[in-house]
């Protein structure tokens, strides 16, 4: 065999054994991590989440403003739905996604 089948092999190998030695981690870490996740559920009280969501009162004001920019984006999307484009013109862009290039193997 030649030096690069044996040095692919090698690796091949050594990867396998990584992949193994991670899932008998992974497996061995399950039950432990489910009870953690248990007793931190457990741990929470249930209605200070739904709190924190809700955050503070909104004031009249901050109402209207919210209200108001509703508003201006009303207007501009029916602006923008109410332009009629020419039949058959051009698209304005075409997305063309780089190629980003590879990391050097050989480090």
């Amino acid at each position: 065999m030649s030096d690069s089948k044996k040095a692919s092999k090698r690796a091949t190998r050594r990867a396998f054994l990584k992949t193994m030695a991670a899932g008998s981690a992974a497996a061995l870490a399950a039950p432990a991590l489910a009870l953690a996740a248990e007793a931190k559920a457990a741990a929470e009280p249930k209605d200070v989440s739904k709190a924190k969501a809700a955050g503070p009162p909104r004031t009249p004001e901050i109402e209207k403003s919210i209200e108001e920019q509703k508003g201006y984006l009303k207007q501009a999307l029916e602006a923008i739905r109410g332009y009629e484009l020419p039949v058959n013109s051009e698209q304005a862009f075409v997305f063309a996604p780089l190629e980003t290039p590879r990391a050097e193997r050989g480090r």
